[in-house]
């Protein structure tokens, strides 16, 4: 029993002995020195630096325990001038005299400590741009007519004008020529396309600098519209070559009944092969005409006018020596019985004219026509011709 005791004795003072070693490696080594270096910018002078195009100075606060000499401190830039001393940066920034803003940093380091500080100075010259001779800026430089014609617009500027820019929906209006004149005037010139909408229409240039590209200078023109006006027609203003003697009278071409048509010879040749034509006087003379038709209220459309040339005369007479073709006209073909076609093309005379021939060269179901024989016919309901009056 006692030797049990004395076994148990001894391992508890092993124990002890243990503990006590493990607990004295522990202690904290109050003789050790403990050294950290620490290095920031104040957080508050970490945004963006804005300078006014006079320049000026910021002070950028630094908390460290290094030396100034230890820590970096740069700008991209030889317009922003740097001096650290101990605890802060000093920023200057000098005086702006050009078109646009200018942009710079500056870069802080220590260490893995890193620092990117933005600088924006506004521009110390504002560009100008002005349209000679226009007081308000929605007005109209120039009214063109529907016939087109050119305009010149005079801009100063005291900035290089690099790029005028006319969208791609004002392809009708041009760039000419442009002249440098004195005291920083530019004169630009444009052509304007004849215009055949029924509505008038508007287009806009727009100027720029790569001075300051914020800066925009526009005008716009006007160009009017024209109008189609019918020309009154009756039954003894035409005429033809090859009427057919069994159907589609003359009398039916203009007579404002769509149940009725007029159709050329299908029964027989024409008089020498010749294509047949539709013969037109006219009361007044015109300096200009669009043909639109009907189709036939009945049949397969097969007659339906695809191209037809135009021929004037100063006579008027049945020679055709006494003919000139003046334009070939292109029309849709109609969708349905009784559907009218316009002519894409609008001819316009050298002379104004009385005596107008149409001679129909192709049709839906021929194309060509081939007069020679029996298949030189076409057909149409009703006749329309249109002029126009320039606004």
């Amino acid at each position: 029993m006692r030797n049990n005791q004395y076994k148990l004795w001894s391992l508890t003072a092993i124990l002890v002995g243990l503990a006590s070693l493990l607990m004295s490696g522990c202690k904290p080594n109050y003789d050790t020195e403990f050294g950290v270096n620490y290095f920031e910018v104040v957080y508050k002078d970490r945004g963006v630096i804005f300078m006014t195009a006079e320049g000026g100075q910021k002070t950028l606060r630094i908390r460290s325990n290094v030396s100034v000499s230890s820590w970096t401190v740069e700008a991209n830039a030889d317009w922003i001038k740097l001096t650290p001393t101990e605890g802060q940066v000093l920023v200057e920034v000098d005086p702006y005299h050009d078109f646009g803003a200018r942009k710079g940093d500056i870069h802080i380091s220590y260490g893995h400590k890193e620092y990117n500080i933005h600088v924006e100075q506004t521009s110390g010259k504002s560009v100008v741009f002005e349209v000679i001779g226009l007081s308000d800026p929605k007005a109209f430089v120039k009214t063109l007519p529907a016939a087109g014609g050119e305009v010149s617009v005079r801009v100063r500027s005291n900035a290089p004008i690099t790029d005028i820019v006319v969208p791609d929906s004002c392809a009708w209006m041009k760039l000419k020529d442009k002249k440098e004149l004195q005291d920083g005037v530019v004169e630009y010139s444009f052509t304007v396309d004849p215009s055949e909408g029924v509505r008038p229409r508007y287009a806009s240039a727009y100027l720029y600098t790569s001075s300051d590209i914020s800066k925009v200078a526009s005008f716009s023109i006007k160009q009017k519209n024209i109008i189609y006006n019918l020309i009154p027609l009756r039954v003894e203003m035409f005429s033809t070559n090859a009427q057919e003697p069994s159907e589609g009278p003359m009398k039916n071409i203009c007579d404002g009944d769509a149940t009725t048509y007029f159709h050329t010879l299908w029964s027989k040749a024409s008089e020498g092969g010749k294509p047949h034509y539709l013969q037109i006087a006219l009361d007044n003379p015109i300096s200009d005409l669009k043909v639109e038709y009907s189709s036939r209220h009945n049949g397969d459309g097969g007659g339906d006018i695809k191209r037809a040339e135009v021929y004037t005369s100063e006579t008027g007479g049945t020679d055709d020596s006494e003919w000139t073709k003046v334009g070939t006209m292109h029309f849709p073909l109609p969708g349905g019985r009784k559907a009218k076609s316009l002519s894409n093309e609008r001819i316009k005379f050298d002379a104004p004219v009385k005596h107008i021939r149409l001679v129909p060269v192709a049709r839906r179901n021929a194309d060509p026509i081939d007069p020679s024989g029996r298949n030189g016919w076409f057909n149409m309901g009703e006749i329309y011709l249109w002029t126009t009056t320039e606004l």
